[in-house]
């Protein structure tokens, strides 16, 4: 695959401005147009929830008021991700450049790069489908805590979570890759704690690798490239997508609010 992508490093945001520039790029970007990949922070933490989640069912967000930790809503699905020692990517490109391929196996192709960088730090890994007895997907409302056939496992144990969407002839992407996960931490902001706290979750460091944020982020901007064959440019986000990004910002949907019941 030759196409040539843009390339965006945005550094470290709020989960606010990240989801928005996410939907912004989705939103805006045509089939045709280079395809865009972008690697990203979270700057104070967050929790992220998919799109049809209902986050008061399971999420304290009156712990996460007090403590300043802000609930966004993603464009796609799955379960609620705790953003905080972690690099995050997404990319949006046409559907094209995967065609002749199923939508389970462009998803197979798309992830193999997780699978390389942990293969590449010396962690064994592969997909949940590969390596367990997968009879049903286990759904949850955390991330961690579920299992899909495409989800990256090592020892039994989950890292991160990747969720797309589809529309239009476009295909849309993002992932959570941590460095450390601390359930401890997490559960504080989760209603069933207990759930948490058993959840088969770690990080990369967690798992003997020695690496921090930058470290990470050239090898997940090298294997990405490398396993789609693919060129890159890097660059900033055009005025009209910090304009969308801006307009939705405003419109004030993505960040979930708490209220208190009378």
């Amino acid at each position: 695959m030759q196409d040539k992508w843009r390339l965006i490093d945005s550094g470290f945001s709020s989960g606010v401005y990240n989801m928005a520039v996410d939907k912004a790029l989705f939103e805006k970007y045509e089939r045709g147009a280079s395809p865009v990949f972008r690697v990203y922070g979270w700057r104070p933490s967050a929790i992220s929830i998919g799109r049809f989640q209902n986050p008061s069912e399971f999420i304290d967000m009156r712990k996460c008021a007090e403590k300043g930790v802000s609930v966004v809503r993603r464009i796609t699905g799955g379960g609620a991700i705790f953003h905080d020692e972690e690099i995050t990517y997404s990319f949006v490109c046409g559907d094209d450049i995967f065609s002749g391929l199923s939508v389970k196996e462009s998803y197979k192709k798309i992830n193999r790069f997780l699978v390389d960088i942990y293969n590449f730090l010396k962690i064994p890994a592969g997909y949940c489908a590969d390596l367990e007895k997968l009879q049903h997907p286990a759904s949850s409302d955390f991330c961690f805590a579920g299992r899909e056939p495409f989800d990256i496992v090592s020892d039994g144990l989950k890292i991160g979570g990747n969720a797309q969407r589809r529309s239009r002839g476009k295909i849309f992407q993002h992932g959570s890759i941590p460095l450390k996960v601390n359930l401890k931490k997490v559960s504080e902001y989760f209603v069933d704690r207990g759930k948490i706290l058993r959840s088969p979750a770690k990080g990369l460091c967690d798992l003997g690798a020695r690496i921090d944020f930058e470290g990470i982020k050239r090898i997940l901007i090298e294997k990405f490239f490398e396993n789609l064959n693919a060129d890159f440019f890097p660059c900033q986000l055009t005025d009209e997508e910090v304009a969308a990004t801006e307009e939705i910002l405003k419109e004030g949907k993505i960040c979930e609010k708490f209220s208190a019941v009378a």
